[in-house]
């Protein structure tokens, strides 16, 4: 149970409104402190003494902050020393006693603080209008007094925002010999760590629906392209599906996955935004600026402790140029501060540019300023198609094209009942190495594909002009299970690399001449 701090009087009149404050959230950032005073470092830059509304409060913090500039222990007693003869005043040992006790863990003593803050700037804002309401009633210039008042909203509006942003981080190396970096953690193993990644695609390729099913998987804690070690939370920002089809979606997502629709529920927020209003940050006055909609992104994500925001898409959210890479630079970098003291990952979904090849549209610095980049396509980016030939029209590649933390990879897809499914990899379980897995199922179905075509008295070869050509028969007979003859050629290739394939004798031409095929030396492969 929260104790009020000792009772400061004022003589007001009792129908004076209380001006905004949370006792809790003060309570609880001093709580924190005095269990773990090392959680100072994650709210010192977005909190001071004179956010705190209580007057006991605010003494309180100041003692905190002085022990800790000074590089002494934090600790109930320590504090009572510290605060000298204002210790009675606020409530003595028994007082800081019962705050130390009451809080159980300084987990959560970042959105603690950004309340505390967040009171105070509202408790500024009805300062400043009740400046402004004075100076009204005493007749003043409307105009002089409006532009006073609108520089001091900016003021106020500037002071927020610098406040909530991530401050940088000196490494104390002294301090840091004697411990051991953290072991990096990732949402989804080798795929999705802290920070930005980018995630782009052609339009109608499949994108959204696959961070949709990411998502969800997270939420389950179910493995989808990698190992997913504990559920995360998601919340999707959709600006381009309204919210009938993100939920015909989900639901073929669920189906799929064989679980109830609302089972994610508990760690997947979906929300539609089309046709609303959603930059979050655009050009003002030469520079690009945060927008209001970027602090109600950022009151969401904190408020709802998201670990996983997925941005649908870039074209919505961005309203700088995206060829200019200073822009593009701050814009990533505002989206990884969205969160401060804890792990967090921001997927930002794009488009390609038109031209052929093209993985992501705009300057380098879409790459250069994330982490990770994934690209989606109904082919690899690096596979040149033969002439004339198809690719599988069902068939998804997920790339994994820059890994910071990771080696490349990627993933092939299949679509099924409107849902993106991995080949070879188990939606409820741990994917291994998924490119290796694709290769070996491949090379199973080219020798599988080569008896079913034996048996039907066709002597395959490898010659791509033989009307025998084994990946173009393995495609007319719908032997290839979504498979392009692009990928059999290559299956095919691997498998004569390493001697299962021969070239040899397989029968004779009307002229009796000998016919040269493909001849299975290993069933091991079967």
């Amino acid at each position: 149970m929260i104790v009020d701090p000792p009772a400061h009087h004022i003589d007001a009149p009792e129908q004076l409104r209380t001006p905004p404050h949370s006792d809790e959230a003060e309570y609880s950032v001093l709580g924190g402190l005095l269990i773990d005073s090392t959680a100072f470092a994650r709210i010192s830059d977005s909190l001071t003494a004179a956010d705190f509304y209580s007057h006991t409060h605010r003494t309180i913090f100041t003692a905190i902050t002085a022990l800790i500039g000074a590089g002494k222990p934090v600790d109930v007693i320590t504090v009572f020393d510290e605060l000298g003869d204002t210790a009675a005043a606020c409530g003595g040992l028994s007082y800081l006693n019962q705050v130390a006790q009451s809080v159980p863990s300084p987990a959560n003593i970042v959105r603690y603080a950004e309340i505390v803050a967040e009171r105070a700037t509202l408790r500024s804002i009805i300062a400043a209008a009740d400046v402004a309401s004075s100076r009204a009633f005493k007749n003043e210039p409307p105009a002089e007094l409006l532009g006073d008042l609108k520089l001091e909203f900016a003021r106020l509006h500037e002071q927020r925002s610098l406040s909530t942003m991530v401050r940088p981080r000196t490494l104390d190396l002294r301090d840091l010999a004697a411990q051991k970096a953290p072991a990096r953690q990732w949402f989804v193993r080798d795929w999705l760590a802290d920070g930005p990644t980018l995630f782009a695609a052609a339009g109608g390729v499949g994108k959204t629906l696959l961070a949709q099913q990411a998502a969800t998987c997270g939420a389950l804690g179910r493995g989808f392209v990698g190992e997913i070690e504990q559920p995360f939370r998601s919340l999707i920002w959709a600006c381009e599906d309204d919210a009938e089809e993100l939920w015909r979606r989900q639901e073929a997502i669920s189906a799929q996955l064989e679980v109830e629709l609302d089972a994610p529920a508990d760690n997947l927020v979906i929300q539609s935004r089309r046709g609303v209003d959603s930059v979050l940050m655009a050009p003002a006055y030469g520079a690009l600026k945060r927008t209001p909609i970027f602090d109600e992104l950022r009151h969401q994500v904190n408020d709802l402790r998201i670990d996983v925001l997925w941005l649908d898409n870039v074209a919505h959210l961005f309203g700088g140029d995206e060829n200019v890479r200073g822009q593009v630079t701050a814009f990533i970098n505002s989206m990884a501060g969205l969160v401060s003291g804890r792990q967090f990952a921001v997927v930002l979904l794009a488009h390609t540019a038109r031209q052929a090849g093209s993985e992501f549209a705009g300057s380098a610095a879409w790459e250069n300023a994330v982490r990770m980049r994934w690209y989606l396509g109904t082919k690899l980016p690096d596979q040149k198609g033969d002439d004339g030939e198809d690719e599988a029209a069902d068939a998804r590649f997920l790339c994994k094209r820059k890994a910071n933390y990771s080696s490349r990879d990627y993933v092939r897809f299949s679509m099924r009942d409107g849902v993106l499914v991995p080949d070879q990899v188990q939606v409820g379980g741990v994917a291994g190495q998924v490119s290796q897995l694709d290769e070996k199922r491949a090379e199973e179905l080219v020798v599988a594909g080569f008896k079913s075509l034996k048996a039907m008295g066709i002597s395959a070869t490898d010659g791509k002009n033989s009307p025998d050509y084994l990946p173009k028969q393995m495609a007319a007979k719908g032997l290839g299970c979504g498979y392009s003859s692009s990928e059999l050629a290559r299956a095919m290739n691997r498998l004569m690399g390493r001697g299962h394939f021969i070239r040899g004798p397989v029968g004779h031409y009307s002229n009796r001449n000998p016919k040269q095929g493909l001849v299975l030396q290993s069933e091991e492969m079967a």
